[in-house]
């Protein structure tokens, strides 16, 4: 998807999130993929470089949620300067 993170923010339309549970890890990541996440806030884009080289697992898990519309509408509940988000 080419264009900069604010505005692949701004043209997309988010699915509901789903409340779907998953049992096993399913494999999504392929080789040769470098994969990024754009979390599109009311404060702006912010733009990840997920590092699957370095946590493969972890990536994993992460692009298969996002992949199933997982994150959508996530709140980001505590921010801690540079250095940290979470949400619910």
């Amino acid at each position: 998807m080419p264009g900069t993170p604010a505005e692949l923010c701004d043209s997309y339309e988010a699915p509901e999130r789903t409340a779907e549970q998953f049992r096993n890890r399913q494999d999504v990541l392929e080789a040769g993929i470098d994969y990024r996440a754009i979390f599109c806030t009311d404060a702006g884009a912010i733009y990840v470089d997920l590092l699957e080289d370095y946590t493969p697992l972890t990536v994993n898990s992460f692009v298969f949620l996002a992949y199933n519309n997982f994150y959508n509408g996530t709140i980001f509940h505590r921010v801690m300067g540079a250095f940290q988000v979470r949400g619910s």
